[in-house]
């Protein structure tokens, strides 16, 4: 943006990340710290929320619902990556963080303290559910022949929602985490085009209406061999490991 004279040098932007791990969120976090000019880390999460309530509460509770979405890769309650950014934000008290993460694993929930809160102001903490994102989805390819995945269109709801309701336009990186064609059903429903009897015709139903080529490596699938059709019961994976090892 800054070789193509959008920025300024120096200007600050905000981030907007689809999280469900809390791990290229927190990336964007560390470059603000090594002095990446940013302004706000916008948090967003599909209906799997627990991150938005976290960064407006300070309270981390697991007790709720497990949601599929049609953005699985965000379809996550417990935040692996949180964990570092608690060691930080609580400026290296490990006995303090190991209390919290034993708490959530014991009990489903910790309430890291009103402290926390007010360190957490530096994100925005924001969800939207499937039929948003879908519609921001939506939105962005007919009105600007933009093709994203469905991941990426609950960060571009996101956005789009704290706009409105902050009145902040600051120039904003939106991370865009997967070509659209891994999500093909979910991308053609969005953007009303005809489903096929599989996968592999609906991304080459969706080629022919977008005009965007589908990737070599998605395209060629359906005639390669397959190498791993073995399936196992959760019961046996301890198993399937000493086996392998």
């Amino acid at each position: 943006m800054l070789a193509e004279g959008e920025l300024d040098d120096g200007e600050r932007v905000n981030i907007c990340v689809p999280t469900g791990n809390f791990g290229n969120i927190l990336s964007a976090w560390y470059a603000k710290q090594m002095g990446l000019p940013v302004s706000r880390i916008i948090c967003a999460s599909n209906e799997n929320r627990i991150l938005t309530d976290f960064i407006n509460t300070g309270v981390y509770d697991t007790r709720r619902e497990f949601i599929l979405t049609s953005s699985p890769s965000m379809d996550i309650l417990v935040s692996s990556n949180l964990e570092r950014l608690l060691w930080h934000l609580l400026e290296g008290e490990s006995k303090q963080v190991c209390t919290l993460m034993t708490a959530l694993e014991g009990d489903g929930v910790y309430d890291a303290g009103g402290d926390m809160k007010t360190a957490l102001r530096e994100f925005y903490g924001g969800y939207a559910e499937m039929g948003v994102s879908h519609a921001a989805l939506a939105k962005l390819w007919h009105e600007e022949g933009y093709l994203i995945d469905t991941h990426t269109a609950v960060a571009y709801a996101v956005y789009l929602g704290y706009r409105e309701k902050t009145g902040d336009y600051t120039k904003t990186l939106i991370a865009s985490t997967a070509n659209p064609y891994k999500f093909a059903s979910s991308v053609g429903k969005a953007i009303g085009i005809g489903l096929g009897d599989d996968e592999f015709k609906t991304m080459e139903n969706l080629s022919n209406a977008t005009g965007l080529k589908v990737p070599d490596s998605l395209s060629m699938l359906d005639s390669l061999p397959v190498l791993h059709s073995g399936v196992i019961e959760k019961t046996e994976i301890k198993a399937a490991v000493a086996s392998v090892l």
